[in-house]
């Protein structure tokens, strides 16, 4: 690893909790409290019902279930063997476990935080995309590919997007609310990818098509399909307004961070 690309700081930590407050005052929540895990209104992932057949291969292995130190809970993806994607409020010591469809059934693969770096437009409450390094790699799940400039088609105004999390299955203020055992997903459909105006300006729009993402579903992957069949994912989800409509944090314009993740998707650790 670089050491001039991670470092985890107090520095960091104090400009998480300014963008924290910043997001609070205009309205966006945020996930807070206890650990949650599921979408509003969606349905599990195929396989997630404890009675469902385990299929032989997890296609959302990459989605992981954050458990901070604080108590509080958030979305991850994977996107190299010991590389994790998530919201930039969701900082701090914890720990994430991957390879997950139901929490009573599976083990997964657990791995501490070790290290975090701030990402995109970071002057900006919804400019922080948190990119978080693990104790160690996860070899046997493939991490998710991030879009790019080259694939924006995929996810123009209008089309429809997936978004699968570890949030509450109930929206409630403070993030306290019903838990479910199964990871999750809902349908949602691009309404801008590029806002103009403070204080969303350089975030996404989305607006609910069959379920929508709330506490502890920060920092849970958008994703695309490609013509192949293949997740892409190309947004990172940051928040919901009083007024209305989801927020993310867009991928593919932070070209900087596609590239560094790219290089290590299949690659040594980044800790080497």
């Amino acid at each position: 690893m670089a050491s001039n690309y991670f470092g985890v700081s107090a520095v960091l930590h104090k400009g998480v909790r300014v963008i924290a407050a910043a997001v609070a005052a205009m309205g966006l929540s945020m996930a807070g409290g206890a650990p949650a895990q599921a979408i509003v209104g969606g349905s599990p992932v195929p396989g997630g019902w404890f009675g469902d057949r385990v299929p032989s291969q997890n296609p959302y292995g990459f989605v992981g279930r954050v458990v901070l130190a604080s108590g509080s809970g958030c979305t991850a993806s994977l996107v190299a063997p010991d590389l994790a994607l998530t919201a930039g409020h969701c900082s701090g010591a914890g720990s994430i476990t991957f390879g997950l469809l139901n929490t009573d059934r599976d083990r997964g693969e657990k791995r501490r935080i070790v290290a975090e770096k701030l990402q995109g437009d970071t002057t900006l409450p919804q400019g922080a995309t948190l990119l978080v390094r693990l104790d160690s790699p996860i070899r046997d799940i493939t991490p998710v590919r991030l879009g790019d400039s080259q694939s924006r088609g995929l996810w123009s105004t209008g089309k429809n997007a997936k978004v699968i999390g570890w949030g509450q299955i109930n929206d409630t203020a403070t993030g306290t609310g019903i838990w479910s055992k199964e990871l999750r997903e809902a349908t949602l459909k691009v309404r801008d990818t590029a806002i103009s105006l403070p204080p969303l300006r350089g975030m996404m729009k989305l607006s609910s098509v069959v379920g929508h993402p709330t506490h502890g579903d920060s920092g849970a992957p958008i994703l695309a399909t490609d013509s192949t069949g293949r997740l892409v994912q190309f947004g990172i989800f940051e928040g919901a307004t009083r007024a209305g409509g989801f927020y993310a944090n867009r991928i593919w314009p932070q070209q900087r961070l596609v590239d560094y993740v790219n290089a290590h998707q299949n690659g040594a650790p980044t800790g080497t």
